[in-house]
């Protein structure tokens, strides 16, 4: 298997290995995504529901904290998490979304390696498989959305029944134009800043005397243990960054999805800026931004760090080594691990054919597997 460009010589049993999505046994992914994806949010729906609430104006203009204390008081702690049971549909979404990315990064991989378009480290590929992923999510996510957001803001009144009679097919999708709009740049702008940042702090970890790669090597982790923190931490900043630049569509989005006129038709996007524009000027596009960060950030950071164990869980067999940690943890035909394919700062086995070797030299290694991750959810 190739490497990034950026990624330096490897040594020991997982050099060379990326985990392509022909590796991994889609009957357990599709599987454990469903519970992955519950497990991401729990603790960020209070978050993505009071965000919901102030950009729809259906709360009064109050600090994060005091918004959270506000609704606490006024309705009760189980209402920080109404419309909870709906939004659990879009459970659906993930399988779709991380399919589109993956086939879309494995084909684009595959056109850019017989034509060389781009370069090897270039964050095109990743941005553009992130595009259709969202695209592709998008179509299932956005009528599961629009009912959610309703339950949210409907303050006990409505049920998922009336909300689907009352739409209709057309009003499911309402604001899908503008979901698409938003989603799409956001799930490439959350790809691309993800791959940046997991490759500059790649190659500070492969620093000799780097404080990043002197606090490796002090913390005794193993190799897998700085893959999986390391694309947790760029998924944070991801998350922070797509949350904060793309703060504006998704308020213009959930005004459209939430807000009717009087006779039940929904607004115009052109209409929704205006009114934004006039009642609470540029800012307004920012309403929330701190409920979106707090949710996207935690999101991101869980999602992306999960989503490297999910891979070595779900993966072939031949996939990864008999004694790589998930094969291990998974597999109990997997061989154990001895002095002879041990490495430091982590337990590795020899790669499949090479005979046992002694450790050498103390050198962190990079997986590829870092500048992989997942969106499993439309909602933000």
């Amino acid at each position: 298997r190739e490497e990034s460009a950026l990624s330096p010589p490897r040594r020991g049993p997982m050099a060379g290995t990326r985990l392509d999505w022909a590796d991994l046994d889609k009957g357990k992914l599709y599987t454990y995504m469903p519970l992955f994806g519950l497990a991401v949010r729990v603790p960020v729906y209070p978050n993505q529901l009071i965000k919901t609430r102030m950009q729809a104006g259906a709360l009064p203009e109050l600090t994060l904290t005091r918004a959270f204390a506000h609704v606490v008081r006024e309705e009760g702690f189980l209402s920080l998490y109404r419309g909870f049971g709906v939004s659990l549909l879009g459970l659906a979404v993930g399988p779709v979304y991380i399919t589109g990315l993956e086939t879309s990064k494995s084909a684009l991989r595959a056109l850019n390696g017989q034509h060389g378009l781009v370069s090897n480290d270039s964050i095109i590929i990743p941005m553009a498989s992130g595009a259709i992923g969202s695209f592709i999510g998008q179509c299932v996510g956005v009528p599961l959305d629009v009912i959610s957001q309703r339950l949210q803001i409907s303050h006990g009144r409505a049920n998922f029944v009336n909300i689907v009679r009352e739409l209709g097919p057309a009003g499911l999708y309402r604001g899908f134009a503008v979901s698409v709009a938003q989603y799409v740049p956001s799930s490439a702008l959350t790809w691309g800043t993800f791959d940046t940042v997991s490759s500059a702090l790649r190659v500070a970890r492969t620093g000799r005397h780097a404080p990043l790669a002197r606090a490796v090597e002090a913390s005794g982790a193993s190799e897998w243990t700085q893959d999986v923190a390391l694309c947790a931490v760029s998924g944070g900043v991801a998350g922070t960054v797509t949350g904060i630049l793309t703060c504006p569509l998704d308020v213009v989005r959930t005004r459209l999805q939430v807000l009717a006129r009087g006779d039940g038709s929904g607004f115009s996007v052109a209409e929704v800026v205006r009114e934004i524009v006039q009642t609470q000027g540029a800012r307004g596009f920012f309403t929330g931004v701190n409920a979106r960060v707090a949710t996207l950030a935690p999101l991101m950071t869980m999602i992306m760090g999960g989503y490297e164990i999910l891979k070595r869980a779900c993966a072939k067999p031949a996939a990864l080594p008999p004694s790589a940690p998930m094969t291990q943890m998974w597999n109990s035909n997997a061989a154990p691990l001895s002095r002879n394919n041990a490495l430091p700062g982590g337990s590795r086995g020899p790669a499949d054919g090479d005979p046992p070797v002694a450790a050498p030299p103390q050198q962190p290694g990079v997986s590829d597997t870092a500048r992989r991750g997942l969106s499993l959810t439309t909602t933000s």
